[in-house]
């Protein structure tokens, strides 16, 4: 008895919990083993620790009994009140399908250990262990396991506790990279918002993307008479009705009163026809009453470069019926022109002209307009 009792048995007074019994009545073996005595012996000692709801189960057992009990007696005795079948089978079932999910490596190797103890027919040998331990494993590390050496199974569990320290050093690794470029494009942005102004971005970062193109005014704001005579004075050019170099046909006081620029109508706000192309047709809004004799109009500038450098020109980018056009405002035009080719690509449909209007332009040529 004093020996057993230096060892420190664990003392049992029943419990609702099936693997403290069992933890118990092992526990109690290895101690008994030990001390080297017989099977009497043994029960005499383990019944010793036995305290509360135990012990009065003990000595109902012992008292039907009615004689010497023996160690494998009691054992079995003790299982079957402690341990039911029924949890028994419900335990070997749990094993049979444990994975380790969620749990650590060393989560799963302790409940694969607790219950393995109630399906001892798959654990009897190293291979056996082995084979049912990888079942229950991640995938990764399942599959990791393939290429990995182990004699034992604690060989094995050596290997699968630092395949899983890799694997969380790896995905440690993968997150510190990640808020890096986070960190990276966040103080980009943040940096384009302080310093790169309103302009929008192109895709991935690209360089600024322009949406519409700002109207640039050439010159001085000026009247429409000193535009006409400016003009011509700088180019070279004379009235083609007196030659004076001082003004254009249009303001000439032999023609009587000059004819004001009007603009067309089919377009709203600054929505004005393209100029691109080659054969101008004159806006509907601009056709005078009908006469005897064709009616005559004037187009100072056809060419960008040269509009470019003369004083009174707006040159822009606007919207014409909802579609982007080259616009060029000319105080010192007669009349409102619209490229042919522009009108027929978006649909501008012309309609005759009741009187035909003969165009001069800059270089001399002549167009007979006779629709729009």
């Amino acid at each position: 008895m004093g020996e057993f009792m230096r060892l420190k048995p664990p003392s049992f007074a029943g419990s609702h919990d099936p693997l403290e019994a069992e933890d118990w009545i092992r526990t109690t073996e290895q101690k008994l083993e030990i001390v080297n005595c017989d099977g009497a012996t043994k029960v005499a000692l383990a019944t010793h620790q036995l305290t509360g709801s135990a012990l009065s189960w003990w000595e109902a057992f012992h008292a039907a009994k009615k004689g010497v009990v023996t160690w494998k007696e009691f054992e079995e005795a003790f299982r079957q009140h402690h341990v039911p079948k029924a949890v028994r089978d419900k335990k070997a079932e749990e094993f049979r399908n444990l994975t380790q999910g969620n749990m650590s490596m060393q989560e799963y190797i302790q409940k694969f250990t607790e219950l393995s103890r109630y399906a001892l027919s798959k654990v009897n040998s190293d291979d056996k262990k082995c084979e049912n331990f990888i079942r229950g494993l991640t995938p990764k590390i399942k599959t990791l396991t393939y290429t990995c050496d182990y004699n034992n199974f604690s060989m094995l569990l050596n290997r699968v506790i630092k395949l899983e320290e890799g694997k969380k050093e790896e995905k440690s690794h993968l997150k510190r990279k990640f808020m890096e470029i986070k960190n990276q494009r966040q103080d980009r942005q943040f940096r384009q918002r302080s310093f790169g102004g309103q302009a929008s971005r192109g895709p991935y970062g690209g360089p600024p993307r322009n949406t519409m193109t700002t109207p640039t005014r050439f010159g001085p704001a000026q009247s429409n008479a000193q535009t006409q005579q400016t003009t011509a004075r700088d180019n070279g050019r004379a009235c083609y009705t007196c030659g004076n170099p001082s003004h254009f046909m249009n303001s000439c006081p032999l023609c009587g009163k000059p004819t004001a620029s009007t603009f067309s109508n089919s377009v709203n706000g600054p929505k004005l026809p393209t100029t691109t192309g080659n054969r101008p047709v004159a806006s509907s809004q601009s056709v005078r009453q009908p006469q005897q004799s064709a009616n005559k109009a004037r187009v100072n500038h056809i060419d960008t470069r040269d509009a470019q450098r003369a004083p009174g020109v707006v040159l822009g980018e606007f919207l014409v019926n909802s579609v982007p056009a080259t616009v060029l405002f000319d105080s010192g035009a007669s009349h409102s022109f619209i490229s042919a080719s522009f009108a027929k690509k978006n649909k501008i449909f012309a309609a005759p002209l009741k009187n035909p209007l003969l165009t001069r332009t800059l270089g001399g040529g002549h167009h007979m307009l006779c629709g729009m």
